[in-house]
């Protein structure tokens, strides 16, 4: 495992389990469920590329062709491919640490990601950048699993209509009372994370869909995600070849532990 620090925030990666955030300690305290049983997709705080979110059926349309990827969790694939891949670790300094992955077999098209994780201050700063070699529908996004006694605020402006199978229908209604596992659009204010102690982190990225899973006891996820799920296939983003694209994702912390 690689590490950065500094006085408020310690954060663990570990290239073989996804490149994923391993260890995410704010305050002497770990705010991640980091439990490796719960499985790749259950633990830590991870990449999700080239897409994000489900598949439906583990089928990509592109370019009047159909391409099959592993259903990983039936019966749709889910969050990429990058989050059960190892990633190599480019570039580390006392503050920063840069990671990059392929999509390797499963994903029909050449790229490549590269995630850079800083720590400044209070906050926990991600770049994410896709680079394509030819040209790809693409998403990007990040799966965060928070560990409870936690709570999630948010407020959007609209919620997707979830099918039986649970991808979005394209139809945007105004948004329900939880617990949820639903994409949401236009935040209203940026969404909040509280710990039973008082932490408080707040969750700023220029994805424009956020998807709120709140319906398990051991924990919680607020995911930025560049599009719905499915998204690669009803709404998608064309990265050209020899082209990229960057989202970011800062967590900060707005409020502290009462010492004493």
């Amino acid at each position: 495992m690689t590490s950065i620090s500094n006085d408020l925030i310690e954060v663990g990666v570990d290239p073989l389990a996804g490149g994923r955030i391993s260890s995410l300690r704010i305050a002497g305290r770990e705010r991640l469920v980091v439990d490796r049983s719960r499985g790749p997709i259950g633990w830590g705080f991870y990449v999700m590329a080239p897409w994000a979110g489900r598949m439906r059926h583990g089928e990509l349309r592109f370019g009047g062709s159909t391409y099959r990827v592993p259903c990983d969790l039936p019966p749709h694939a889910i969050h990429g491919t990058t989050y059960a891949s190892e990633w190599t670790i480019d570039d580390v300094t006392n503050s920063s640490i840069v990671a990059r992955c392929s999509f390797g077999k499963t994903w029909p098209f050449e790229g490549f990601v590269r995630h850079t994780m800083t720590v400044d201050d209070d906050t926990l700063r991600l770049v994410l950048e896709l680079h394509a070699s030819e040209a790809m529908p693409a998403q990007l996004g990040w799966h965060p699993w928070f560990a409870r006694p936690a709570s999630v605020d948010h407020s959007f402006r609209a919620m997707y209509v979830r099918s039986d199978d649970g991808i979005p229908t394209g139809e945007l209604i105004e948004p329900t009372p939880g617990p949820h596992d639903d994409c949401f659009v236009g935040p209203l204010s940026s969404p909040r994370v509280t710990f039973d102690d008082g932490m408080t982190i707040e969750l700023h990225s220029d994805c424009d869909h956020w998807v709120v899973y709140d319906e398990q006891s051991h924990g919680l996820c607020v995911e930025p995600q560049s599009g719905p799920p499915n998204g690669v296939n009803d709404s998608p983003e064309i990265v050209m070849a020899n082209s990229s694209v960057r989202k970011t994702f800062d967590l900060t912390c707005v409020g502290y532990p009462q010492i004493g």
